[in-house]
């Protein structure tokens, strides 16, 4: 159909042409002067005449092709024809607004992909940096405590280098979710005696203060011991009242009132004994003593602090609160060893704590066993650790996955 509107369009033009040349010649000029009247051979006069006729024929011609490519035109237009090609037309102009939409959206898109892919590798790298700082500090002080006698003895006498241990053993061992010991690692290590386990002092993180924990007793140290000045006679029935209580509030209740009567009952009686205590000993009096006679006070005030937040988070625990399991409960005699005294520390979110002056020695002499256990365990932080995948890490390769 194309085709044929190109030819009868080009049937048009020529016939057009050819009928204004025709005219041109036909017509004189109105700037010529009249023409000079010559005799011309027969032969001249004849050609003349021959294409004056040609000329005539071709015009007759031309205007019955304009007429016949009118009428077809008119025919096409009449009819339709020409309609889906219009359509096409349409419909790929379409096509293309609809690409540009798309490509203007997957540009958007892939512009807000790349700002999250930054976003992602901040993050990563500003997580990264704390912890090359921390491994940083970490080596540090394993090689402090390796190397430097002075400065472990010191951390060893306040816990501190023991809880590092503990730390160390849990990021390397996974003590933590580790079932039974195996028996290559627990043979050979030295048992850990009652005397022992009393020396060492341990502790649990609590609101107000850590608390003081026992390896072999489920009550805290500060209901089984008490300071010097409250061992006088005269507060022996309040005191032993007030212990007595303080045991009853820290164990199993049938409900919750039965636990709230017995809070209000221990409060009752500690509120009576220093009630008592400090009617003897008022802070009046403490001006001129004895510095021994001032420790002494000191301890005692300690004393009360220590068993008022002790009890007081018992009381404000649940009723059916899981009980604090007793080492001893748990590990016989000839499996108490620092292996599986860690493993219970670790599990139970227990840390060691500042050991009394006469129980130094004791601390003294748990460190060779650590480094023995730390050895077994092939646990040290080394160059190797501090400069492992996570520190070296390929931002680019791991955010964006690339091979």
């Amino acid at each position: 159909m194309i085709d044929r509107l190109h030819s009868l369009h080009r049937v048009y033009t020529c016939c057009l042409g050819v009928s204004i040349f025709t005219w041109t010649l036909l017509l004189p000029s109105a700037a010529q002067e009249a023409p000079v009247l010559r005799k011309s051979p027969a032969n001249a006069i004849q050609g003349n005449v021959k294409k004056q006729s040609e000329a005539i024929s071709v015009d007759a011609q031309r205007r019955l092709d304009l007429e016949r490519t009118s009428v077809e035109y008119s025919q096409v237009l009449k009819e339709g024809e020409f309609a889906p090609f219009l359509s096409l037309n349409m419909e790929s102009q379409k096509v293309d607004l609809d690409l540009k939409k798309m490509r203007g959206y997957f540009q958007k898109k892939q512009e807000a992909n790349d700002e999250r892919w930054k976003e992602l590798e901040r993050k990563i790298e500003n997580a990264r940096q704390p912890e090359l700082e921390r491994r940083a500090r970490v080596l540090a002080k394993w090689d402090r405590a390796m190397n430097d006698t002075k400065s472990r003895v010191y951390s060893t006498r306040n816990g501190t280098l023991f809880n590092f241990f503990l730390d160390q053993i849990e990021v390397h061992a996974g003590f933590s979710s580790s079932g039974d010991l195996s028996p290559g690692l627990v043979s050979g290590l030295k048992r850990l005696d009652d005397n022992v386990l009393r020396g060492l002092k341990f502790e649990v993180t609590a609101p107000g203060g850590a608390i003081e924990v026992s390896m072999t007793n489920p009550l805290p140290s500060v209901l089984r011991t008490s300071p010097y000045l409250l061992l006088d006679p005269q507060f022996k029935d309040q005191r032993e009242r007030v212990t007595t209580l303080a045991a009853q509030v820290l164990g199993s209740h049938a409900s919750a009132e039965d636990k709230y009567s017995l809070s209000e009952d221990y409060i009752q009686a500690f509120e009576a004994l220093t009630t008592s205590f400090y009617l003897k000993y008022p802070d009046s009096a403490r001006k001129k003593i004895s510095m021994t006679q001032w420790h002494r006070l000191d301890a005692v005030d300690a004393y009360f602090r220590k068993l008022d937040q002790t009890v007081s988070r018992a009381a404000e625990g649940a009723v059916d609160g899981a009980v604090r399991p007793v080492y001893t409960d748990i590990y016989a005699p000839e499996q108490r060893n620092l292996a599986t005294l860690c493993q219970f520390l670790i599990q139970n979110g227990i840390r060691f704590a500042k050991p009394t002056t006469d129980g130094e020695f004791i601390y003294d002499q748990l460190f060779p066993q650590f480094r023995e256990l730390m050895v077994r365990l092939d646990v040290e932080p080394d160059q190797a650790w501090m400069e492992d995948s996570l520190i070296n890490l390929d931002l680019e390769k791991e955010v964006r996955n690339e091979p």
